[in-house]
């Protein structure tokens, strides 16, 4: 997906004319953000959770559209990307190429609430979103990058506020317990 312009499903052998020119973006953190979405998936399936999945990383598309795309969001959302050979090596060629998909979960991405790109704010906008919604679990995956900024440091205060409006007071960290 990052890295081929052309035969997605590799049944050629692989050659020069199938990787992209210009590469743009990285991996980083996607094959753990990957297992954490698939397995979070089996958790709300299981348990009919309320919960969003928010990913901090910058660089972090790869995993999210990965995933939207094989449980089928992304062609519900853009139906030209369809479920198929052509639909697969439209959604490669696209990601990470100029005029095509962005390197960081962008609001185009299916469900998104969050600007990858935007540094720092993942643990914000998920307390905004529980503060909206008190019954919300929002997942958040935390950045390296983002994890040096102001916003975020600040962010990591902001359950305080989230027990505030729940008519509590706030809950040690160590005393925490999965709702399930």
């Amino acid at each position: 997906m990052l890295y081929l312009q052309d035969s997605p499903l590799l049944r050629e052998p692989l050659s020069l004319a199938h990787i992209k020119p210009r590469l743009l973006g990285h991996w980083g953190s996607d094959a753990g953000q990957c297992f954490t979405y698939i397995h979070f998936n089996r958790l709300i399936k299981k348990y009919d959770l309320n919960a969003i999945y928010i990913s901090g990383p910058s660089h972090g598309a790869p995993a999210i559209l990965s995933q939207a795309y094989l449980e089928g969001t992304y062609s519900e959302v853009y139906p030209e990307i369809s479920k198929d050979l052509a639909g697969l090596q439209r959604f490669f060629k696209q990601f990470f190429f100029p005029g095509g998909i962005g390197s960081h979960a962008t609001p185009e991405a299916p469900g998104s609430i969050h600007e990858g790109g935007e540094l720092g704010y993942s643990i914000s906008h998920a307390v905004g979103a529980v503060l909206d919604n008190p019954d919300l679990i929002a997942l958040t995956v935390v950045g390296d990058g983002e994890a040096e900024t102001g916003p975020l440091a600040t962010s990591w205060h902001s359950f305080k506020q989230h027990a505030y409006a729940m008519g509590n007071d706030p809950p040690e960290i160590g005393d925490w317990q999965w709702p399930f």
